[in-house]
């Protein structure tokens, strides 16, 4: 895979998508209290990421309290909502680019969340075959999540 920068242009070539892997979509959902769910043929499964922020060491979720003390409960919803959106666009970014679709967000978040994603494509360049992007997976009614 090779991402090519030219002017106002970006793009990915040098790969191939092989969909021998028929991958079934699953809806995502968050509950009241922000747990994320995914509809499995019918079955409330939850994430990936709630599973492993509700079995977070106690050392870590004690550090992590003690960051939104220090900071205040404002600030630290604001900082954590700014990093999960940043987050969403600059994977947004990446799948547009693997679609071979054009995207550009041009605000400062965009331009930001574009350039993060800039980092990580070009270290993509041994990648030649893509079997899928944003697939669901779910295993045993246990877990479900979303890959890039």
């Amino acid at each position: 895979m090779k991402f090519i920068e030219d002017n106002n242009k970006s793009i990915l070539v040098d790969f191939s998508w092989d969909k021998k892997y028929p991958y079934k979509k699953y809806e995502r959902a968050t509950t009241d209290n922000g747990q994320r769910t995914y509809d499995v043929e019918g079955k409330k499964i939850p994430s990936v990421t709630t599973i492993l922020s509700a079995t977070k060491p106690k050392e870590a979720q004690d550090s992590l309290q003690k960051w939104r003390d220090r900071v205040g409960a404002e600030e630290a919803k604001k900082i954590t909502q700014a990093a999960a959106l940043r987050g969403t666009e600059m994977h947004y970014v990446i799948e547009q680019y693997m679609n071979g679709v054009g995207y550009l967000n041009l605000t400062p978040q965009g331009d930001l969340s574009r350039r993060m994603a800039h980092v990580i494509i070009k270290n993509l360049e041994p990648l030649k075959v893509i079997y899928g992007n944003e697939v669901s997976l779910a295993y045993k009614d246990l877990y479900a999540g979303a890959l890039i």
